[in-house]
């Protein structure tokens, strides 16, 4: 079965690019994949034990001056505010993970006419690229579609759009649909 691809990430132009791949999807007799990539990585809220640790042991090579050995009652408390900052971390991602599923899931309730005769199938992808990973997932695909949020001239150029990225990259072609 043919297998088409979608990109969304919740803004307007995302949700036509997903109502169009429904049509698309239903025309083809495809199979549709909703692709959703989104940043996992949890933000430094400045108590990394990193830090700790670069301040007080000796860094070869580093310029950082040691601070002294610390004794083990030390090392065991640097070792349990490691193993929290990780389970911290953890649940962090897991929840950025849940929050992208659930994202992609409400999206496609809301196109779904409950005719039920596509059945849209979410992937969500962390900590990638969108353009790289959208191109890279569709590398199998038929047909890539993905929505334009307009940003064009100077800015488009300076920030790199995802949208024209995958349309000089994809192995496949690609559709992309603007808003309205």
């Amino acid at each position: 079965m043919a297998q088409i691809l979608v990109g969304v990430d919740g803004s307007p132009a995302a949700h036509a690019a997903l109502q169009f791949a429904v049509e698309e999807a239903r025309l083809r007799d495809a199979e549709l994949i909703a692709v959703y990539v989104y940043k996992a990585v949890p933000p430094d809220d400045g108590s990394s034990s990193y830090r700790y640790a670069r301040d007080t042991l000796d860094l070869p090579g580093h310029g950082y001056e040691p601070a002294g050995r610390p004794d083990e009652v030390s090392r065991r408390a640097t070792m349990l505010k490691q193993e929290e900052d990780y389970r911290r971390s953890q649940a962090w991602v897991e929840a950025a993970e849940k929050q992208a599923r659930s994202l992609v899931e409400d999206m496609i309730a809301q196109v779904s006419d409950g005719g039920g005769d596509i059945e849209v199938t979410p992937r969500v992808i962390a900590d990638a690229h969108p353009a790289e990973a959208l191109v890279d997932a569709a590398a199998d695909a038929e047909l890539l579609i993905i929505g334009s949020r307009g940003r064009g001239g100077f800015k488009g150029l300076l920030l790199g759009s995802v949208s024209q990225q995958c349309v000089q990259h994809a192995r496949c072609p690609v559709i992309v649909v603007r808003e309205g």
